[in-house]
């Protein structure tokens, strides 16, 4: 059974791998596979550490770090990150959603709309 949940996992990632290489091209360019795929399953580790564990909530927390940056929830430019993901009121869909609003008031119109997405897919 592990090994199964491994391999979904792993399966996870490649598809977020190739979400990012469609979505940020230029900072795919600039970082390579090797280094996406690294920082993909970092940012998976984080939000599964935060109870991020649905794959559409997985996605758009692997989408701020490429918007906000890698560890965007510690960075002080942002202190709505870590007050969000910390709030035991809202549910991990919530903090999400939440998260993508704020990201998506803070940039503005840096933010590409295909980036994140604040309503769950039907």
């Amino acid at each position: 059974m592990q090994a199964f949940g491994q391999a979904v996992q792993e399966n996870l990632q490649c598809r977020l791998v190739a979400h990012v290489e469609q979505t940020f091209q230029a900072e795919f360019a600039r970082l390579g596979k090797r280094a996406v795929e690294q920082r993909v399953r970092a940012a998976m580790d984080r939000a599964k550490s935060r109870g991020l564990v649905e794959d559409y909530d997985l996605c758009r927390f692997v989408d701020l770090t490429f918007l906000l940056g890698e560890d965007f929830e510690a960075d002080e430019r942002f202190p709505w990150a870590a007050r969000t993901l910390d709030d035991d009121g809202l549910t991990a869909a919530e903090k999400m959603d939440r998260l993508c609003l704020l990201a998506a008031e803070n940039l503005g119109n840096a933010c590409p709309p295909q980036a994140i997405m604040t309503r769950r897919k039907p």
